[in-house]
Parts: C-alpha cells; sequence; structure tokens
C-alpha cells in the first residue's frame, strides 16, 4: 500500500485495496470479521495501517492439508 498509516481511507478505498465488494466489507462489519473501522461524522472509514495488518494477518506460507514436493 502506498498510503500513511494515519491516512483513513473510505470503504471504496478498502474494497479495492482488498479486491472485494462494498457489500462484503459490510458483512465483514457485521460478523466481525474484517478489517477495523471507525465511524466519523456518520461515515465509515478505515485506518490505512489497521488495513495493513488486516492483510498480514491473512497471508499464508503454505496450503493447509498439503506436502510439498
Amino acid at each position: 500500500m502506498a498510503v500513511t498509516g494515519d491516512a483513513l481511507l473510505t470503504g471504496d478505498d478498502v474494497a479495492g485495496i482488498l479486491r472485494v465488494s462494498k457489500a462484503t466489507l459490510a458483512r465483514w462489519r457485521v460478523l466481525g470479521t474484517g478489517p477495523g473501522y471507525v465511524k466519523k461524522q456518520g461515515r465509515i472509514l478505515y485506518r490505512a495501517e489497521t488495513v495493513e495488518k488486516f492483510v498480514t494477518s491473512k497471508e499464508r506460507t503454505k496450503t493447509r492439508g498439503t506436502d510439498a514436493g
């Protein structure tokens, strides 16, 4: 990501970064499974640092149940 950690991103921004729909972001908010967000003046915003940590937490080095080789 090319934004600073303090930057606030819109749902459109985050949906583009994560390559998901805004509806998916909304569902994740309800389920509590997506990146953390803040509500400011009625708008839902995401801190860039929080989105980056969310992406990092989803990184995997191996597919479950497969052997190398």
